[in-house]
């Protein structure tokens, strides 16, 4: 099964990513888990077998930036495909997201037929194996 986690602060922003996911993904199994701050983001990335993190850039008790240092910095052998997440669309925030080791970058109002292809194509690509 794959295991989503989608770390965000927010408890609805949470919700719609995870009933966007399970509208693009319809008939996949797909296993969420959730975190509402960096320390837990970064717990579940280390403690579960993870396919995809989404994780909100503004977090608290860490950054999304400092969750994916952080998780790099520990020399794990798991790979999850992670997109950092966030309402700002400022270059050197994308910037400093891609050097700590995101995979990509998402504006929360900015979901485009591009990062849902890309959604799907990583996790039916879980599901077939």
């Amino acid at each position: 099964m794959t295991n989503v986690l989608i770390a965000d602060d927010s408890g609805i922003v949470r919700k719609l990513l995870r009933n966007w996911i399970q509208d693009i993904l319809r008939g996949y199994q797909v296993n969420f888990l959730e975190a509402s701050d960096g320390q837990e983001a970064y717990d579940a990335l280390i403690s579960k077998e993870i396919q995809l993190a989404l994780i909100d850039y503004n977090m608290p008790e860490m950054t999304g930036v400092e969750v994916i240092k952080k998780f790099k910095a520990a020399g794990t052998d798991k790979k999850p495909y992670m997109f950092m997440i966030t309402t700002e669309a400022n270059s050197e925030i994308v910037m400093e997201a891609i050097k700590a080791g995101a995979h990509n970058y998402l504006v929360k109002n900015k979901i485009d037929a591009v990062f849902v292809n890309k959604i799907k194509s990583i996790l039916m690509q879980e599901n077939d194996d």
